[in-house]
């Protein structure tokens, strides 16, 4: 199994703030033998979201 970590947030796509929590969770889920293959980051904006999701 693996898994992705999905970051939403426009404060995040354009850089102004750091996606520290993924960093976090990508490790709390390696300590606990799931990898993560993915992290994806996405905007606010409904349409991409459901992109993302599907």
């Amino acid at each position: 199994m693996k898994a992705e970590i999905i970051s939403i947030g426009s404060e995040l796509t354009s850089g102004k703030n750091l996606d520290t929590n993924s960093q976090w969770l990508s490790i709390q889920l390696a300590a606990m033998g799931i990898p993560v293959g993915w992290h994806t980051t996405i905007a606010d904006d409904f349409d991409a979201n459901l992109q993302a999701f599907d």
